[in-house]
């Protein structure tokens, strides 16, 4: 059991206790559902069926907090050795937890409330949205304490070897952690509590990745804002006399606690008779019905593929990337990235010819083009709507390898080859026809040569797995493929664009190795698709759902305490 599991277990006891039940009773939260929904939670975690959620996978948490526990402890003692300022070691800690924690609680929030899946079987249980919305949300709180303590635990007692400080500085390092931590996720569901209000459901789940993904956004924007900000003098703005400013910031705070107590009383109020809307096709039903145009791409695709099983493979896949939240959620900080590396290029002017002695930023645009085409190919494992994989039980065993050759010739098509045929007249006006075309083939073949290694991840029918956190792969990536990428685009630069013919011998080598690579890792997803879809034919163990999970947990619960 590590120390998220123990956190748990103490949180639940806590909950327990008459003072915390006299607590949730004048919230209007029922103390018996809320522990049973606890329960069944965790139970769900700990069997697998609730991988996405970073509160509820203690695993992954622990190790999450870990990391930022040494990172932490590293950045303090070099703190405390350079006799830095107590007040600028506190606002700096203070600083970096505040944005980390609202980078995850804004994914996790968004994630938890807008993608319910065990919602669908509980919304017809005499639950008030109230109770289910507190038990849900439990885990945003196990998150605060476990960042909190990752990241200052250790700096609060290396605090005291800065000079000035007391042999309480620890404890007012700790409570003022705690309670922005607090502040932070009361306001996160105060904010998706507004969203529940005002957006309408359909567009709800785009709303809820568009504010996951403003942190990003000030990341990536922070620079020029605050140089648009000090040309701007805004400071000239702020009064002079201190009693006005304390008067301006209570009323602030004043303000902001009212707009986050609506929030919250929003969220809590209706939000299991939206679990339905939410979950069916956000809100397809209440859109009239009209003719479906046939796609020119799948068409495309079923000629070179092999018929209308690869012309059925592809629309499957493009279909399931539109709608899908996972998916969409996934791609959220690549697309960000994407944005704000096309808004650096046009602020510092368009980049500078490859073959030319002058480093151009296309080699790093090409990479991260191709390090997306990496990337997306394990993001279409898993799914929200994953029970619906058993359609591909009907699918003749003949006809899997035409799907998931349609899958790759469509994937390729999209990613690899339609944007740099989009970009190519633009780069042949910029550097002249012969070095535009020459690059926009060789970014080709470079994206086809990292499609073909994604796709060796998929390991199955697409969008057919639970979704999990995926922290261990995502941190390895993040360490390995800077890295990486460093060194191809020293090798792009330095040694291949040299001469046009260098660049047509690599180009040439890497466009039949990518092309063999996607064929053998076509070959090998439909092998899977095949024998996923004969494992799906047989009888499943037997596990109890979560509709009989929460009856049988009330039923104990009360034989166990009475109806106190």
């Amino acid at each position: 059991m590590n120390i998220i599991e123990r956190l748990q277990e103490w949180l639940d006891a806590l909950t327990r206790t008459p003072a915390v039940r006299r607590l949730l009773v004048r919230l209007g939260i029922n103390p018996h559902h809320y522990l049973v929904l606890r329960d069944l939670f965790v139970t769900l975690g700990q069997r697998g069926q609730i991988k996405d959620q970073l509160g509820m996978e203690s695993g992954a948490l622990a190790m999450i907090s870990g990391l930022y526990a040494v990172i932490a402890a590293g950045v303090a003692l070099i703190a405390a050795l350079s006799d830095a300022s107590p007040d600028a070691y506190l606002f700096g800690f203070l600083l970096f937890t505040s944005i980390f924690l609202l980078t995850m609680l804004l994914s996790e929030a968004g994630n938890s409330l807008v993608n319910p899946v065990e919602g669908l079987v509980l919304a017809h249980q005499p639950i008030n949205g109230a109770t289910y919305t507190a038990a849900k949300l439990t885990h945003l709180l196990i998150i605060v304490v476990s960042i909190v303590v990752a990241m200052n635990g250790i700096p609060a007692v290396l605090g005291l070897m800065l000079p000035t400080t007391t042999a309480w500085y620890p404890l007012k390092h700790l409570g003022l952690a705690f309670a922005m931590g607090l502040v932070l996720a009361l306001g996160v569901c105060g904010l998706f509590g507004w969203l529940l209000r005002f957006v309408p459901v359909r567009r709800l789940q785009m709303a809820a990745l568009l504010v996951s993904g403003l942190p990003f956004m000030g990341f990536q924007f922070a620079g020029p804002v605050v140089r648009i900000l000090e040309r701007a003098d805004v400071g000239r703005f702020v009064p002079d006399n201190p009693a006005v400013r304390g008067a301006g910031i209570a009323a602030g705070v004043a303000l902001a606690a009212t707009v986050i107590a609506f929030g919250l009383r929003a969220l809590s109020a209706d939000y299991l008779v939206s679990v339905s809307d939410l979950m069916h096709g956000e809100g397809s039903r209440h859109r009239p019905s009209r003719r479906r145009r046939r796609s020119p791409l799948a068409a495309l695709v079923g000629r070179i593929g092999g018929g209308q099983p690869a012309r059925a493979g592809i629309t499957y896949v493009f279909t399931m990337m539109r709608r899908d939240w996972h998916f969409r959620r996934g791609l959220m900080g690549l697309v960000v990235t994407l944005v704000f590396g096309a808004f650096i290029v046009v602020v510092n002017g368009w980049p500078a010819d490859p073959f030319g002695e002058q480093f151009s930023q296309m080699h790093l645009v090409l990479h991260y083009a191709g390090v997306l085409v990496l990337a997306l190919p394990s993001g279409m494992n898993f799914g929200s709507d994953r029970q619906g994989a058993w359609l591909f039980q009907t699918v003749p065993d003949q006809a899997f390898t035409a799907m998931a050759r349609g899958i790759g010739t469509g994937v390729w098509l999209t990613l690899s080859v339609l944007p740099w045929v989009v970009c190519a007249p633009l780069m042949m006006w910029l550097w002249g026809p012969a070095h535009g075309l020459a690059f926009a083939a060789f970014a080709m073949t470079v994206c086809t040569v990292y499609l073909a290694v994604g796709l060796r991840a998929l390991r199955g029918i697409p969008f057919s797995e639970v979704p999990g956190t995926q922290l261990a792969s995502n941190l390895a990536l993040a360490l390995t493929v800077p890295f990486i990428v460093a060194i191809l685009v020293a090798i792009e630069h330095y040694i291949v664009f040299r001469t046009e013919v260098l660049v047509a011998i690599v180009g040439s080598t890497l466009a039949v190795a990518g092309m063999l690579g996607i064929r053998a890792s076509v070959r090998r997803l439909a092998i899977r698709m095949r024998d996923q879809a004969a494992r799906m034919s047989l009888p499943p163990e037997p596990q109890p759902n979560a509709t009989r999970l929460f009856s049988h947990g009330v039923n104990d619960y009360q034989s166990a305490h009475g109806d106190r």
